[in-house]
């Protein structure tokens, strides 16, 4: 793991502090330009698992002694992944303009994304927004089954 704020002693080792929390969203998606079965609609247990670092600790204040107030980090994660739980996550420009009329007309909850929706870029996604709202992120896993995992990592 490379991680601009650590310290690195001999051997490549980084002393720091660590800490990670996960969340997770049901969903539905389909892979655009893809051969085979993730091309049909299909849906997902998405797990977010969301992993910061930094080498000191807070020094004052509440949170003291503390990387982040765990149930900030926490509060902060399950609301970015909740934006996705029961949707039909669409990539942009991937479904003709009567289709998405009909299903907004059915009432379906569409969420459109500017990225193919594979768990590479939700990883990628994850991890930028985490470190817009000035989570010290290094790394950000998505798992779509219990076998299978996307890592995006610092």
């Amino acid at each position: 793991m490379l991680v601009d704020n650590a310290q690195s002693l001999e051997g490549g080792v980084y002393m720091g502090f660590s800490l990670k929390t996960q969340s997770y969203f049901n969903a539905a998606h389909f892979l655009t330009n893809y051969k085979g079965k993730c091309e049909n609609l299909h849906g997902h247990r998405w797990q977010v698992i969301v992993y910061l670092y930094k080498e000191n600790l807070s020094s004052q204040g509440e949170d003291k002694d503390m990387l982040i107030d765990f149930g900030e980090f926490k509060q902060i994660v399950r609301a970015e992944v909740k934006k996705f739980d029961h949707t039909f996550i669409v990539e942009e420009n991937s479904l003709h303009p009567e289709t998405v009329r009909a299903l907004e007309q059915e009432t379906f909850k569409l969420t459109f994304v500017p990225f193919r929706t594979t768990s590479e870029n939700f990883a990628r996604y994850f991890y930028q927004r985490f470190c817009a709202l000035g989570l010290p992120v290094v790394r950000v896993e998505v798992d779509e089954t219990p076998h299978n995992c996307a890592i995006y990592e610092a």
